[in-house]
């Protein structure tokens, strides 16, 4: 947009320079610091409307998605990081920022504090040496946190890959799959990564071994 200027809104203790556009509906809007703020906290764009929209009474103009979507590069430095980050980690995840409620999980608010706790101390603010201490371990629990979703998904996909291949041996296998079962069964080790049976899981559509 053109004829653009640049106002100063607070965020927290501290002011910060934004950009505004007169021709902008969120720049022009009587929230415009409550939708800034919506933003940041990864509220998707559907719903910041619809927040709008509950609004019409008193006054204030329902700003659609497009417009919001349009908007963001108008937000302040912390608003403006805060929301590419978050849109970033929802995105990695396949979740959409378009509709729905807010698709933001807890690890992706804890990298965002992470990040913003090390900029403190970066730039000299109010952190000390506890504070520091505080990231860390915060920045550990985030770690282990992936490493465990990254397992279990590792785990499930094992689990689905042994199903198919139970599934397509039965297929072949006709009436050589009992001995084929007995085999199976017979080795601890083949047993510990099986998927369980139908009668262990109602309903997967699966039947390991029998």
């Amino acid at each position: 947009m053109t004829d653009g200027r640049t106002i100063r809104i607070r965020i927290g203790d501290r002011e910060h320079d934004k950009p505004w556009h007169p021709g902008c509906p969120a720049c022009t809007s009587p929230v415009l610091l409550q939708l800034d703020t919506l933003l940041s906290y990864g509220w998707t764009y559907a719903r910041i409307s619809d927040y709008t929209r509950s609004m019409k009474p008193a006054g204030v103009r329902v700003i659609s998605a497009g417009a919001l979507r349009a908007h963001v590069p108008h937000l302040a430095a912390p608003h403006l990081e805060a929301r590419r980050q978050l849109e970033e980690d929802v995105t990695a995840r396949g979740a959409s920022v378009d509709e729905g409620s807010s698709p933001v999980a807890p690890a992706d608010l804890a990298r965002l504090a992470v990040r913003r706790a090390y900029q403190a101390l970066q730039d000299g603010g109010e952190a000390n040496i506890r504070d520091a201490v505080a990231i860390l371990r915060l920045q550990l629990e985030i770690d282990r946190h992936e490493v465990a979703r990254q397992l279990a998904g590792s785990a499930e996909q094992w689990q689905a890959a042994t199903r198919e291949l139970l599934w397509i041996a039965r297929k072949h296998l006709g009436t050589r799959w009992p001995d084929f079962v007995a085999d199976l069964r017979s080795s601890e080790t083949l047993r510990a990564i099986m998927p369980p049976g139908r009668e262990e899981v109602p309903g997967d559509g699966a039947e390991a071994a029998d």
